[in-house]
C-alpha cells in the first residue's frame, strides 16, 4: 500500500506582514479515509480554502476531518524571533520549513511507500522539492513513489491540509480557536 503526504503553508515569508509562518502536512494511509471531508471541499469553480470560507463551513470541515483517519505535523515560526536567533526570510525560510515538515511527516509515515505533494507555489521549484523529499526519504528508508508540486484545485487532500494549516496559523497569529 502506498501512503500519501500533502503539504501547504499559511502566512507570508517577508519581513513585514504576518509575524508567523506555518507549514503543515497531512499523513494519510488511504486517501479514501478522508472521503467524507474532501467531498465537502470539492466545489465546482472556486477552491475551498481557509481564508475564503465562512466560519461555519470551516468548523464543519474540521469536525468532519476529526472523524477521519490521518495524522498531521506542522512547524510554525515567529519570523522576527526564530529559535536559531538568525532571521531568515523568503525562499530560504520556505526550504528550511519544507525540509523540517517533510522529515517530521516521514518519521510517522504509515508505510514504506509514499507519495509526497506540496501545494503549487512560487517559493520552491518542483525539482528542489523533489530533491528535499528524496533526501529525507533516504534518511527514513522510505521508497518515494512520486513527489512534486500539485495544484490544490485538482488535489482535494491539499485543500484539506489548507484547512489544517489555516487553523493552526490563525491560532498562532491571532489566537483564533476555531
Amino acid at each position: 500500500m502506498t501512503g500519501l503526504i500533502v503539504l501547504d503553508e499559511s502566512g507570508d515569508l517577508g519581513l513585514n506582514g504576518t509575524k508567523e509562518f506555518t507549514l503543515a502536512a497531512l499523513i494519510i494511509f488511504r486517501p479514501r479515509h478522508l472521503k467524507s471531508a474532501y467531498k465537502l471541499v470539492q466545489n465546482k469553480g472556486a477552491e475551498s480554502k481557509w481564508h475564503n470560507t465562512e466560519h461555519q463551513f470551516k468548523e464543519k470541515v474540521l469536525k468532519t476531518m476529526d472523524n477521519c483517519q490521518f495524522d498531521y505535523v506542522y512547524a510554525t515560526i515567529n519570523k522576527n524571533h526564530p529559535l536559531w536567533h538568525k532571521k531568515t526570510f523568503g525562499n530560504k525560510l520556505y526550504e528550511i520549513m519544507v525540509r523540517q515538515v517533510v522529515s517530521d511527516a516521514l518519521s510517522v509515515a504509515p508505510c514504506k511507500d509514499m507519495r509526497v505533494y506540496l501545494d503549487k507555489n512560487r517559493f520552491i521549484t518542483n525539482e528542489k522539492f523533489k530533491k528535499i523529499v528524496s533526501e529525507e526519504c533516504n534518511q527514513y528508508n522510505i521508497n518515494l513513489v512520486d513527489a512534486g508540486l500539485r495544484n490544490s484545485k485538482d488535489t482535494p487532500c491539499i485543500q484539506l491540509v489548507d484547512f489544517i494549516v489555516g487553523a493552526i496559523h490563525s491560532y498562532c497569529e491571532y489566537g483564533d480557536k476555531t
